[in-house]
């Protein structure tokens, strides 16, 4: 690199990915708008799913009635925190935030979640990924890193700009780090024909190369990992991988000191409007 000085950024949207297949907001609307009980066959949940997604469509009615049937997933996603309508909506009597409005904001996460895949319904990507109308745009960020440190700045959840990344071996760093992490899922070996531990990366927020990716509001292989302490208490972002069971996340420092976490059900990242702003505080990822 010429100059340690020399820098440029790029701000990347929804755009970038749409040709792919992915949705934009005006098909997230109409396809979370329409859905029905059966995606609970799509995401990981938990017996209370059933209840919250009953309370999610009794809050979409009121959303829909008060916003003359249009429908928005980020409004209605603030929509759904806020725990005074939660209340009036669907549990009059709750004192505070409750359990109830906690099972539906993970259920609509997941929902959202199941959502962000490209036309083959693909969310993770490997070597077979082909450039097609991007190796134009991969010609000139292979020029552009060696006179430049550069920094991508994302807004999207998908996984499709370092599955590009990847297949052109354009090296870059997110901020997460494999080496010395204790945190482990459980991934099928198809060799050996059984699950092994399968060590992940968690958020340090070190970047060590000059090409560095920032993902502004999270991703969909992104999981806030509780640490059991008096109750869970929130540990670490760490970074799955295709294939991985997140029900089998654990933390392991060392024989005697291990814990498991097995409800992380759905992806860190964030959605609604006003909910965005408040994540922007959060030091566990915004450090």
């Amino acid at each position: 690199m010429e100059n340690n000085n020399k820098k440029i950024s790029f701000l990347i949207g929804a755009g970038f990915s749409e040709p792919m297949g992915y949705p934009l907001g005006e098909k997230m609307n109409k396809n979370i708008k329409s859905v029905d009980i059966s995606i609970l066959d799509h995401i990981l949940t938990t017996v209370e799913y059933e209840q919250a997604f009953a309370n999610m469509q009794k809050m979409k009615r009121f959303f829909l009635k008060e916003y003359d049937g249009e429908f928005d997933y980020e409004l209605f996603y603030d929509y759904i925190c806020n725990t005074e309508l939660f209340k009036k909506i669907v549990n009059p009597n709750a004192q505070k935030y409750t359990n109830e409005q906690h099972q539906v904001k993970l259920l609509y996460q997941g929902i959202v979640a199941y959502n962000i895949k490209d036309d083959q319904n693909r969310q993770f990507y490997d070597n077979t990924l082909q450039e097609g109308q991007y190796k134009d745009f991969l010609d000139v960020i292979a020029y552009l890193q060696e006179k430049y440190e550069i920094k991508f700045h994302t807004l999207n959840h998908d996984l499709f700009l370092e599955g590009l990344l990847n297949k052109r071996n354009i090296p870059y760093c997110d901020g997460f780090e494999k080496l010395n992490s204790p945190y482990y899922g459980k991934t099928y070996n198809k060799k050996i024909g059984k699950l092994i531990m399968s060590n992940l990366e968690r958020f340090t927020n070190n970047y060590t190369t000059k090409n560095q990716l920032f993902k502004i509001h999270g991703s969909i292989d992104y999981y806030l990992y509780y640490k059991e302490d008096i109750g869970y208490i929130p540990d670490k972002i760490i970074k799955t991988k295709q294939g991985v069971d997140i029900s089998t996340f654990e933390r392991i420092e060392n024989k005697d000191n291990r814990d498991k976490y097995p409800f992380c059900l759905n992806p860190y990242f964030l959605t609604g409007k006003d909910a965005k702003e408040e994540q922007y505080k959060n030091p566990i990822l915004y450090s």
